[in-house]
């Protein structure tokens, strides 16, 4: 999945926090301004109501925002994904809000329970908080996919992503990599070769000549999402109607999302294979990356 400030878990969360539900309907594309005050108040109202309940309830709860208060709209019972991918918020709300059982670091690096409460305004503000400690603290800039899946359930674009179409490519490799390495403990530049999801044109072996054939065969990010929403398979889960939802940014970080970082990767190679290997595959990355 892909990272964000409280990574949300499945755990309890109110049965209901506002009037009764309301049902899912198309998004119309016009803004209008929202009493951020109001929905400011009203998502720390709900992130106290959360931690007084019970933990054996739904992984998340949804919300529309409107007249100064959170109504519970219907959605599907499930993971926190299963909830929030492809759903459109009535038009009549001001915005939508999502309350989640989550997990923060503590200054000493250990992992603590939370609840993550995050909302979007039509007009594009972005409110999070998150609850733990006995205490409810707002953070600024809040990232990961809980806020893009807020943006698209109001017809908003999700903030740019710069991964590169050949990320995929090299993420997917370099995790193969990593698998040979932790099993076998070893492996030949021959061996990395074989599992590149690329030759070069000419059948060289040569780093650099990968790393552009990479590059030059990697479909872009918005082909591989039309192509996911037509019903392609991906090497992960994605059901087409979601692809079809989401915009490109987040269909990327959300496919990325299930590997480790490319970087992370990187590293782990240098670290588990030998000198040789691992210049040569950094080359690889570097050049389909357009590295100096």
């Amino acid at each position: 999945m892909p990272s964000e400030p409280a990574r949300p878990l499945h755990s309890s969360l109110p049965p209901k926090l506002g009037a009764a539900p309301e049902t899912s309907a198309q998004v119309l594309p016009h803004r209008r301004a929202t009493d951020l005050r109001g929905l400011r108040r009203a998502l720390r109202r709900g992130l106290e109501r959360w931690t007084d309940l019970s933990a054996d309830a739904e992984p998340i709860a949804i919300f529309g925002f409107a007249e100064g208060r959170l109504h519970r709209l219907e959605h599907p019972v499930g993971t926190a994904p299963d909830t929030l991918l492809g759903l459109r918020v009535p038009d009549r709300f001001d915005a939508v809000a999502a309350i989640a059982a989550s997990v923060m670091t503590t200054s000493t690096r250990n992992h603590a329970d939370a609840v993550l409460g995050v909302a979007v305004a039509r007009d594009d503000h972005e409110l999070c908080f998150l609850a733990g400690d006995a205490e409810i603290t707002e953070t600024w800039q809040p990232q990961g996919w809980l806020i893009d899946a807020c943006r698209r359930s109001l017809g908003l674009a999700t903030r740019p992503s710069f991964a590169q179409p050949a990320d995929l490519s090299l993420v997917l490799w370099l995790d193969h990599l990593l698998v040979g390495l932790v099993e076998h403990r070893w492996i030949s530049w021959a061996d990395a070769i074989d599992c590149c999801p690329v030759t070069s044109p000419t059948g060289d072996a040569s780093p650099e000549l990968l790393g552009e054939r990479l590059a030059d065969t990697a479909p872009s990010w918005s082909l591989l999402r039309t192509a996911a929403a037509g019903g392609a398979p991906l090497p992960v889960p994605m059901r087409a109607d979601h692809a079809a939802w989401m915009d490109d940014a987040m269909f990327t970080r959300w496919v990325l999302g299930f590997f480790p970082e490319l970087d992370d990767l990187r590293n782990d190679v240098a670290f588990l294979a030998s000198n040789d290997v691992a210049e040569r595959v950094e080359r690889v990355v570097r050049a389909a990356r357009l590295e100096p």
